[in-house]
This record gives C-alpha cells, sequence and structure tokens, in this order.
C-alpha cells in the first residue's frame, strides 16, 4: 500500500509537471515569437535594479534630470562596435530627459551633430520675453511612448522652443536605460512622473500644454481624467495615443508569471529578444510592459465609463492603419470630447478613405501621396521629422536606424536582407509586410504639414 501510494505521488509530481510543460509551451507559441532567431538573454535583459520605480523625492525638474541622467549612466548598456559609431556620452544624452529655456536656448540656431537648440551665449539676447514676474507665458511637457526615450520628442520639442515654449521631457521609469528595466515596471510610476512633470512646471508658466507619444499618451489622459487642477492644463496635444491596443492577445500577457519562475521557460518573460541595434529605444520587448501599457489603457476606459471627461481641447495625430493602438478607439474617444477647438489628424494614402460614421468637422483625413514609396503611416512615425538624424529620411551621407524587426522568422529571410539592405523596399505599416519588402517608416513625411496644423489649434486655443 505505501508503495502505491508513493508511486501515486510521483505519477501525481509527473503530471504536474507535464501539465505545466504542456501548458507553458502552448502559452511561448500563441504569446511569443518561436520563429525569432536565436539572440540569447544578456546582461541587458536583467533588471538593473535602479531603473524600475519613480522617485518623486525630486525637488526641482533640474534635480530629477541630473539624478535619471545618473541612472542612464550606469545601467545604459550602449557600446559603440565601430569607431564611426555614435559616442556613449552622445547616445546617453539623447536617452535622458531634457529642459530647454528660451532664455538658455536659441530658437533660432540647432545643433545638428546633437540634434538640440545651441546655447545662448552671454552677448545674445532671447527674442523670446519672459513675464514680469519671471514665468514664461506658456510651458510643454513631453511624455514619450513604450520602450522609446525622450529622444523620440525632440523634432516636436524643436517646434515648440520655435514658439518660446519652456519645453521639458521625461524619461519614464524603465526607460533609457536597458530592455530588463522593464520587466518589473508598473504602469504607476509612469502615471506618477507624469504627475511630477505636469507639477513641476505649475511655478514656472502659466498656461501648460502636454504632448504625449502612444503609452505617453495614455498616462497623459490618465492624469487629465483624474486631477482636479487640470484648469492649469491648456491643452493636450497626442501622436499615436494607446487609446486601446491592437493585439487581441494583450490581455494574456502576463499569464507567463505562472511558469516563468522554471528556468527553463525565463524567455517566455518575453514577447520578442532582439538584437537592440535601435540607439534610442529598445528592440527586445518584455510581457510585462505590453501588460502594463494596456492595464492602463483599461483604467482610462473605465474612468471614461463613469462619466470623467478631459476638460481642455485636444489635438490628436495619428495614423488610419496603426498596427500598434486601435485607431477606432482613438477616434471614439476624440467624439467624447467635445470641445469645438480639438482637432484630429487621421493618415491616410488612400485618396478615399474617410473616418467612420458619425462624420466630425474636426476630424481632417490627411491623404498622402506625394512620395510613392510610402504606402501607408506607421505607429511609430508621427512624431518624427524627416530630417532627424536618427530615424529620419534616408538621404546620400546620411546613415539612419532602419527598422526590419517584422522580418523575424526564418521563413522571411530573404525578405529581411532585403529591407536591411534597402533592395526593392517600400516604407509603411507593418500590416503590409507580405506585400512588399517593407521598412516600417520611422518619421512623418507630413511632419511640417502637422506642425502648420498645430500652431493653428494653438492660436485657437491662445484665443478662448
Amino acid at each position: 500500500m505505501k508503495k502505491r501510494s508513493a508511486s501515486g505521488i510521483l505519477a501525481g509530481i509527473a503530471g504536474f509537471i507535464a501539465f505545466y510543460l504542456i501548458i507553458g509551451t502552448v502559452y511561448y507559441f500563441l504569446m511569443g515569437n518561436p520563429h525569432a532567431k536565436d539572440v540569447p538573454l544578456t546582461e541587458r535583459h536583467q533588471p538593473s535594479g535602479i531603473n524600475t520605480t519613480f522617485d518623486g523625492q525630486h525637488r526641482s525638474f533640474a534635480d530629477y534630470t541630473v539624478a535619471t541622467q545618473r541612472v542612464i549612466a550606469q545601467a545604459n548598456t550602449y557600446s559603440p562596435e565601430a569607431p564611426e559609431a555614435p559616442s556613449v556620452a552622445l547616445v546617453r544624452a539623447w536617452n535622458s530627459p531634457f529642459a530647454w529655456s528660451p532664455e538658455r536656448h536659441d530658437p533660432d540656431r540647432w545643433d545638428e551633430a546633437l540634434w538640440q537648440p545651441a546655447p545662448l551665449s552671454a552677448s545674445d539676447s532671447s527674442r523670446c520675453a519672459m513675464r514680469p514676474d519671471g514665468r514664461y507665458q506658456n510651458g510643454i511637457l513631453l511624455v514619450h511612448g513604450l520602450t522609446d526615450s525622450a529622444f523620440s520628442m525632440r523634432d516636436v520639442g524643436r517646434f515648440f522652443l520655435n514658439k518660446c515654449f519652456l519645453v521639458r521631457a521625461l524619461v519614464l521609469p524603465g526607460h533609457g536605460t536597458r530592455p530588463g528595466d522593464l520587466l518589473g515596471i508598473s504602469r504607476a510610476d509612469w502615471v506618477a512622473a507624469t504627475t511630477f512633470g505636469i507639477e513641476s512646471m505649475m511655478g514656472d508658466v502659466v498656461d501648460i500644454y502636454v504632448a504625449g507619444f502612444s503609452t505617453g499618451g495614455a498616462a497623459s489622459i490618465h492624469h487629465g481624467l483624474t486631477h482636479t487642477e487640470t484648469d492649469r492644463i491648456k491643452a493636450l496635444i497626442l501622436f499615436s495615443p494607446a487609446l486601446a491596443i491592437s493585439s487581441p492577445k494583450i490581455a494574456l500577457s502576463n499569464w507567463h508569471k505562472a511558469y516563468t519562475w522554471i528556468p527553463w521557460f525565463v524567455r517566455m518573460k518575453w514577447t520578442d529578444v532582439a538584437d537592440d541595434r535601435d540607439l534610442v529605444k529598445y528592440e527586445s520587448f518584455p510581457k510585462n510592459a505590453a501588460d502594463q501599457v494596456y492595464l492602463l489603457t483599461e483604467e482610462n476606459k473605465a474612468l471614461v465609463a463613469q462619466g470623467a471627461r478631459l476638460p481642455f481641447p485636444l489635438f490628436i495625430a495619428l495614423s488610419a492603419v496603426d498596427a500598434t493602438v486601435q485607431t477606432t478607439a482613438t477616434l471614439d474617444f476624440f467624439r467624447q470630447h467635445t470641445d469645438a477647438n480639438s482637432r484630429l489628424l487621421l493618415y491616410t494614402t488612400a485618396p478615399d478613405a474617410s473616418p467612420e460614421a458619425p462624420v466630425d468637422p474636426r476630424i481632417q483625413p490627411v491623404v498622402y501621396t506625394a512620395d510613392p514609396q510610402v504606402k501607408s503611416f506607421a505607429h511609430t512615425a508621427i512624431p518624427i521629422a524627416p530630417a532627424n538624424p536618427h530615424y529620419g529620411k534616408a538621404e546620400e551621407g546620411k546613415t539612419v536606424y532602419v527598422n526590419c524587426l517584422h522580418y523575424s522568422s526564418p521563413n522571411d529571410e530573404a525578405k529581411r536582407k532585403d529591407c536591411m539592405t534597402g533592395e526593392g523596399v517600400v516604407y509603411g505599416e507593418t500590416s503590409l509586410k507580405e506585400e512588399y519588402v517593407l521598412r516600417r517608416l520611422t518619421y512623418n513625411p507630413d511632419f511640417e504639414g502637422m506642425m502648420d496644423s498645430l500652431d493653428v489649434f494653438l492660436q485657437a486655443v491662445a484665443a478662448q
């Protein structure tokens, strides 16, 4: 009897382990990328231990910037692989938060190498006057997207500095260092950082504007829906905002935690494990990061369902065929906010494209046909100028980042090679990867047109 009991226990344990192995394997094939090339997990896929929470004890935005720069210097794993590669100092600077003020930075002179405004010398005088009380009339907080860094907001920041705004850009917790720092991140820290950035401006400007890209948009929306001092916020500007995530599997993202305590399944913490060639954005993608942005969008949906609304105008620009976030969810959200000055630009390359009914005169389809190589607008492209030195339009003598991450299967090797070399490529959203040899578009061909529309919006808001 004892032997049979022991055998039964062993059989039960074996069955339990087999169940975990089978379910875990099914989950891996469902949620992971089993066809991706075997990039090993390395130091960058481990948490640094110093960039997974937000320290809300900063006395000022300057203190926050210095502290974050120190974290990036310690935890960013970039190392140049060739003599002509960007320096460690430049990559750290591009990943860091920034603050540009018209009394210290020249709105009319731009450092093309560093991709930032040139400093004003002691003999220079700014064309942007401060108020008698020592404040600026306008300031803007820039909040980047998931796996990005503050670099993705530099082109937008340049526009606002030219408009004499005080410009500040956050780096959300878990970003700017290594992808492993997103393994334990919480959306609450992103929201806390956004709130800190907004509140840090209250003594320095009269009117506060906030601009958010993708996840940064979701964090900005959350602040607007949950805080009572929103009368200080003049308007919210959103680029490809994360109102709802496109992937139908997103709700299962963190189920891996039931299995990844087993060493065999540690790779299941990741949707993608990549080479991380991008200097200012993680290519490797942990499932926890996806889960946190999904939960943030769900919180925002619940707040709206309870009757919360943003009490200020919105300016939104997004692609009609965004593969990362649901365009229809953004259109629905926009229509629920009825401010007459709000505007939405919907980018498409299809001449007959139009938003779904009901028709809203505040929604403007932007049909782009000037470049036949641009087949559609990607989620990643909207806030980036063609002149951007890292993500911008490829030109002779200019080396830019090439996004071919959508070709990760062994079956895609030929297309991946052509994508990387530029052989017969077109540009657009990843939904076209089967139809063409596709590079995901990393810049907005209509960036200047978008800024012109934004300028009109700002004038209307200022006149309210």
